[in-house]
């Protein structure tokens, strides 16, 4: 199909750019405003890009059990899916729902109608569902972390915890780290890359505070350290004078991955565990940059899922468009795959 927005693209394109920059000029005052106050020359001279431990930078190190996806194993992937209440709030423990939700999806969702388009899909579904299971675990931590770290600095900090990211949200996101398909478990992995799946923001008083924070964060997983389920990943501070924001980062502030090991959860249906640990990002912010955060929401946004600078006018987007009645998908259910064999 067409994009509607076409006609009015290049017009559209330049009153974004004008607002990006009337940011930016805010951004730079708020940074001008910041660098007089307490710690900032320690803040900006936190390293730009730091990374901790590499092999996190990887959703598929923290959360592992991926072997159903590696053999695209049908009847694997159907109780995947079961753990972590993707099919059903009750399709964990109920044979009758799991299985009425799973037709539903690969007969009626575009995204899951024949096995391409499955496998394709289907880890995003997971994750989706796994981050949402863990991440009210994960906000917990971020929250008595935070509550610890005020009590003994004696600075103030605010902990806002978000929802975790849609299924939508991630497949508009995965093409920044590759191009996803079926072949592949790399190719059907490639939405492992994103690690804000579950994420939380702290706003802090001062420079200082966010630079005891880091270090903070930096201790949490030595050996003996009462924060042991916290380990951080990666570092990227927004205020070294050698970062180039994106332009949707106008609000300044250092940005921590951290790996949050949350242990296991039982499945009882199976007598099994999952395992709880994702990667998961926390952002400091100082109060100005905050403000220009919040007023700066729905274009970031925009940006983000339009990619406005990379797309010529003109283009044209497919969507794919649900058909107009149900079709038999070409995708077996695992009861069909059981009484194939039989």
């Amino acid at each position: 199909t067409w994009d509607s927005r076409e006609g009015y693209r290049e017009a559209l394109s330049e009153c974004v750019r004008e607002e990006v920059e009337a940011f930016k000029k805010k951004s730079a005052l708020a940074c001008n405003t910041v660098k007089a106050r307490p710690g900032y020359e320690d803040l900006a001279a936190l390293p730009m890009d730091e990374v901790l431990l590499p092999q996190y930078l990887d959703q598929r190190a923290a959360h592992g059990g991926m072997e159903w996806l590696e053999a695209a194993d049908a009847v694997s992937a159907f109780e995947a899916l079961r753990d972590v209440q993707a099919l059903g709030d009750k399709g964990d423990r109920d044979d009758r729902e799991a299985l009425t939700r799973f037709m539903d999806l690969i007969n009626s969702d575009t995204d899951f109608g024949n096995g391409p388009s499955f496998w394709q899909n289907v880890y995003k579904l997971w994750l989706e569902r796994y981050a949402r299971l863990v991440n009210t675990d994960f906000q917990a931590k971020a929250r008595r972390f935070v509550a610890s770290y005020s009590e003994e600095t004696g600075h103030q900090a605010h902990v806002y915890s978000p929802p975790s990211k849609s299924y939508a949200s991630i497949k508009a996101r995965e093409g920044r780290f590759g191009k996803p398909g079926h072949e592949g478990t790399e190719d059907r992995t490639v939405a492992s890359r994103i690690l804000d799946v579950v994420r939380c923001s702290i706003t802090t008083d001062t420079p200082e505070a966010i630079v005891g924070l880091v270090e903070a964060f930096r201790e949490a997983g030595s050996k003996g350290s009462t924060w042991g389920k916290l380990e951080l990943v990666r570092l990227s501070n927004g205020f070294n004078p050698e970062a180039e924001g994106s332009p949707e980062d106008c609000a300044r502030s250092v940005t921590l991955c951290v790996l949050y090991h949350g242990g296991v959860r039982n499945v009882p249906r199976t007598d099994g565990q999952l395992k709880v640990s994702i990667v998961g990002e926390v952002k400091l912010l100082l109060p100005e940059f905050l403000t220009i955060k919040k007023s700066m929401h729905p274009l970031s946004r925009f940006l983000q899922e339009e990619d406005f600078e990379e797309r010529a006018v003109g283009h044209q987007v497919s969507t794919p468009s649900r058909p107009s009645r149900r079709k038999r998908s070409s995708f077996k259910m695992p009861g069909e795959e059981a009484a194939s064999r039989s």
